[in-house]
């Protein structure tokens, strides 16, 4: 059964920091995040696919819904309403396609979370495998290692995602929304699906699954929800809820207003309307 980071292994974000100058300006209140420029085709085509998958319809309903709350935090489902019709929306789901289209957005001009102290690789990704057979752990761990610090150069240079070649310590993460912060539990996951889930064979496919797992790795919801884990290590406080909670209505939420080109396939499992209030 997969656990957590132990507490003594758990880094803190200290600080966000932009990866160059043009990311400064991200700072300013209600600035939109911009755009980055790039010749890499691949990405341009990736823009491309995003603009064309847009659902007009439901791309108005998000950019003007009014929120009405959570109803399930363990399913991830929430209630909006746009004019006289009310959905019932997988907010995860929504605010995982998000997170892919900003990463889309800035590819290359990510900010950074430096994490502090910086944890191992090994130790997270021997955390991630350890459910695997006993024979597996050592070998898998070691293959996914080398993998990511072979590519070290690249994962920094495009995602952000910093690792010492040298010490083979993490210290730097994707930042892709200023007032968000993934749940950093989920980082032993995250570096070992940079194994198997990358396609490391192709550039465009290389760079569209990574950016995929980077907003898998940000997509909202309780721990449980992403790992195998006791409920008594699983389970969240309350308090941390109601954070949780707050967080979905005056974060996520504006957010998609604002960055959310919703496909068509959003529609076919994770937006149903529950009613229409003149009925």
């Amino acid at each position: 059964m997969f656990a957590p980071m132990p507490s003594g292994s758990r880094s803190n974000p200290v600080d966000l920091e932009p990866s160059s100058n043009k990311a400064r300006s991200r700072t300013a209140v209600g600035q939109l995040v911009p755009e980055s420029q790039t010749a890499l085709v691949s990405i341009n085509d990736l823009r491309a696919e995003i603009k064309k998958k847009r659902h007009g319809g439901f791309s108005e309903t998000v950019e003007k819904h009014t929120f009405v709350g959570v109803v399930d935090f363990k399913l991830s489902l929430a209630l909006i309403q746009h004019s006289t019709k009310l959905y019932l929306v997988n907010y995860g789901s929504l605010a995982e396609e998000m997170f892919y289209q900003l990463g889309v957005r800035q590819f290359g001009n990510f900010g950074r979370i430096k994490l502090e102290p910086p944890p191992p690789l090994p130790h997270l990704i021997r955390l991630a495998v350890e459910a695997e057979e006993e024979r597996l752990i050592v070998p898998y761990t070691q293959t996914i290692t080398k993998l990511i610090l072979e590519r070290a150069e690249l994962l920094d240079e495009y995602f952000s995602i910093k690792v010492n070649q040298q010490t083979g310590e993490v210290e730097a993460l994707p930042c892709l929304l200023k007032e968000y912060t993934p749940n950093l539990d989920r980082l032993p996951q995250f570096l070992m699906r940079l194994g198997p889930e990358i396609d490391w064979t192709d550039e465009k496919g290389c760079f569209e699954t990574l950016l995929r797992e980077i907003a898998y790795f940000h997509r909202p919801g309780p721990l449980e929800s992403f790992i195998d884990v006791e409920p008594s290590e699983g389970g969240c406080s309350d308090a941390d809820e109601r954070a949780a909670k707050w967080e979905v209505e005056h974060v996520l939420f504006p957010a998609m207003r604002k960055y959310l080109s919703p496909p068509k396939s959003l529609l076919e499992g994770d937006v149903v309307q529950v009613a229409n209030l003149p009925d």
